[in-house]
């Protein structure tokens, strides 16, 4: 930072002596209080000067800015304050401060300083010991938080209940477990992992941390039925208000971030865990089968006083003040992927007034409330995925199968491998939901939500947020200039750089599902089945907003150079939506690095079909919005430009394996040099490459012949 600078930021009383200091202090005072002062341009500023004095002025106006504003550039704010090494900055006070009022801001904080898979043969160096050290910092934080009720002395049963043992709250007996539980235990010993160590015992865990691990420790196992109801320090006695039960005894605050964070930590970890055991067993069959009966031993220990994160704002509640009660085994879906096991789940949860003060419900029996509705739409939705179940063999006892039901189940082989995750998200969503109620022993408490989640392990998500935090930067430009352009950012949550939750886009497909239910036909014949004849309204809605949504992606892929663009990584919502998921190749890497992939977006001739040709009015109100889009991005380019220069500097991220070039060609694309007229050739020159490239056919040829995506 120049001098002159500093002397600008040194003291707002600089401004009365006039000058041209005071006269740019002045201007930026108007600006930091007018209501166009946001996070991005706080977080530019911080990342531009380094003096303590301006971060002292700028975190003074951050203060007004809500949690959400701060965990969106949380990233950023993170590797600033990883690169300070001055313990008493001024932006490490502030964001310290703002996670002692905040629960869900420690936990963000706190799961991205995570590192779970380091190598152990390599020494930790400096930026690792800087993550470790602000980790334990946030953990050791005494919270400034409400009082926290003690569920099982202000639970009022709403369901039949267990009777309370020495007053010390729920326990199962073993004619609680359901039977289903029985097949934990019947997977082969050969078959079967051991668990991963607990998180006590891994090697790179903080000190803080290894506290939460010693508090799950406390209760040995997810059999227990408590693995979630966390110790808590003893309470101060005072008297208590008027109506409250007789056994009321004041809550008391938890002595330090760590305590008060415990029980979700354990549950989101508990949930990662499961899709490490599932990648080393050997099948898919057996898979499914151990993914079923983890579910049905998590289930024992919810209700709990635990949240998922990635839910939305909904009735006016905060999208974390809820709690957990139930996850379906059932309607888990094993995800297709060859080394990874990752899955998709249904969370049942009931809002509340506040996640941490409202009582729980009460625990169930555990026996799924059944109708006779909830059947047959279970039966004719989920036949295949529910099929999680070991079946009971009886070799002692011949059985008979008709000829008939031979022929249907050779018949059903002969298909096209039907993808259960397909065949699923296929269900609407309503009726989904209404099925699920219908069965759930929670289905009839008030306010009850049901939230789909897929949970990955084995993955460092960090880059799938950073890819994320992009689209949302662009989605907000284009909002701003009130474009037709269409982006769906999804929400993604890191827990550490080996796992984490990603949002589900309901009723959504992919381009690869949509072809394989369509017994391979076109893009444009899907349309036809999904939407209607291409003269109707539901055709003519869906191809606008196929339109509006191919614009906006490709104008991202482009900037952002997003790469393994097959069908299989691009999904079509119910409303005929194109949108990208999959953001492992972005910005200067690819598979394998080795640059295959050369077109700035993908745009095939399925794609020209659906707009109705290259001399349609919808293709020329395509380029239409490319150019929009591209004007707009490119005014508002800064905001890119910092988000990705803060995270470039010693990321370990692969998206910045070209290093500072990275910076330099993500700039560079934007074209600030040229005229409107020379961007409106540039665009035109984008999109006739785009469809005359024959590496985009070679690609999609390619994950044919050794992935099998259509």
């Amino acid at each position: 930072m120049s001098e002159t600078d500093s002397a600008v930021f040194e003291s707002p009383d600089s401004a009365a002596g006039g000058g041209e200091n005071g006269t740019r202090l002045a201007s930026l005072l108007r600006l930091f209080k007018s209501e166009f002062f946001d996070m991005s341009m706080a977080i530019m500023y911080l990342h531009r000067y380094k003096d303590e004095e301006v971060h002292k002025f700028i975190c003074g106006h951050m203060e007004a800015f809500q949690d959400e504003d701060i965990e969106f550039y949380l990233p950023q704010i993170l590797e600033l304050l990883i690169e300070n090494t001055n313990p008493d900055a001024t932006l490490q006070r502030f964001l310290l401060d703002r996670c002692c009022k905040s629960v869900r801001l420690s936990l963000q904080a706190t799961w991205l300083l995570r590192i779970d898979d380091r190598d152990l043969s390599i020494p930790p160096n400096a930026r690792h010991n800087r993550m470790q050290a602000l980790m334990d910092t946030i953990l050791n934080l005494p919270p400034s938080l409400p009082m926290v009720a003690h569920d099982s002395d202000l639970s009022i049963p709403s369901t039949p209940t267990f009777t309370p043992v020495n007053g010390k709250g729920h326990r199962r007996c073993a004619s609680d477990v359901p039977a289903t539980l029985a097949t934990r235990k019947t997977v082969s010993a050969a078959a079967t992992p051991e668990r991963p160590p607990p998180r006590s015992a891994r090697p790179n865990m903080s000190a803080s941390y290894g506290n939460i691990a010693l508090l799950a420790a406390h209760h040995k196992d997810l059999d227990s039925g408590t693995a979630f109801d966390f110790p808590r320090p003893e309470r101060v006695p005072s008297k208590p208000s008027v109506g409250t039960p007789s056994k009321y005894v004041p809550p008391a605050t938890p002595a330090t971030m760590a305590q008060c964070t415990a029980a979700e930590q354990f549950f989101v970890s508990a949930l990662t865990d499961i899709g490490i055991r599932l990648a080393m067993l050997p099948t898919r069959e057996i898979r499914r089968a151990q993914l079923f009966s983890e579910l049905t031993l998590l289930n024992l220990n919810l209700p709990a006083r635990v949240f998922l994160p990635l839910s939305s704002t909904e009735k006016g509640h905060s999208k974390y003040d809820h709690h957990v009660v139930h996850i379906p085994p059932q309607e888990a879906i094993l995800l297709n992927s060859k080394d990874k096991a990752p899955f998709l789940i249904h969370v049942e949860v009931v809002d509340c007034e506040d996640g941490q003060t409202s009582i729980l419900p009460a625990k169930s029996g555990g026996r799924p409330r059944h109708t006779r509705h909830a059947s047959i739409d279970s039966n004719e939705f989920h036949e295949d995925v529910t099929q999680h179940r070991p079946a009971v063999s009886t070799p002692d006892k011949e059985q008979f199968i008709p000829a008939a039901e031979i022929r249907r189940r050779l018949s059903r082989a002969d298909q096209v491998h039907v993808d259960p995750a397909a065949r699923a998200c296929k269900e609407p969503w309503i009726r989904k939901v209404e099925r699920i109620r219908c069965m759930s022993p929670y289905g009839h408490l008030p306010h009850w939500r049901l939230l789909p989640v897929i949970v990955k392990s084995g993955d460092d998500l960090r880059q799938e947020l950073f890819a994320a935090q992009l689209l949302t930067l662009l989605q907000k430009v284009w909002e701003e200039e009130r474009l037709s352009l269409w982006l769906r950012p999804l929400r993604i949550l890191v827990t550490s750089d080996s796992g984490g939750l990603l949002e589900v886009v309901g009723e959504a497909v992919s381009l690869h599902q949509a072809r394989q239910s369509s017994a391979g036909a076109t893009l444009l014949d899907y349309f036809v089945q999904e939407f209607g004849p291409q003269s109707s309204e539901g055709f003519l809605t869906a191809q606008r907003n196929f339109v509006e949504s191919l614009a906006a992606s490709s104008l991202f892929c482009y900037f952002v150079q997003v790469k393994d663009r097959h069908n299989g990584n691009i999904l079509l919502d119910g409303q005929g939506h194109l949108l990208h998921i999959d953001f492992g190749f972005i910005l200067s890497n690819s598979p394998r690095n080795l640059g295959f992939e050369t077109a700035p977006f993908k745009l095939t001739e399925e794609f020209i079909d659906v707009m109705g040709g290259c001399e349609s009015d919808m293709f020329r109100y395509f380029k239409i919005l490319l150019l929009q889009g591209f004007i707009a991005a490119r005014k508002h380019m800064e905001r890119l430009v910092v988000a990705v220069e803060i995270m470039q500097k010693n990321s370990e991220l692969p998206c910045f394996v070209a290093g500072e070039d990275t910076l330099r060609l993500f700039s560079e694309r934007f074209q600030i040099t040229l005229t409107e007229e020379q961007l409106n050739s540039h665009v035109e020159q984008l999109i006739m490459y785009s469809i005359q490239n024959v590496r985009t056919r070679l690609y999609d040829g390619f994950q044919y012949l050794t992935n099998g995506i259509l």
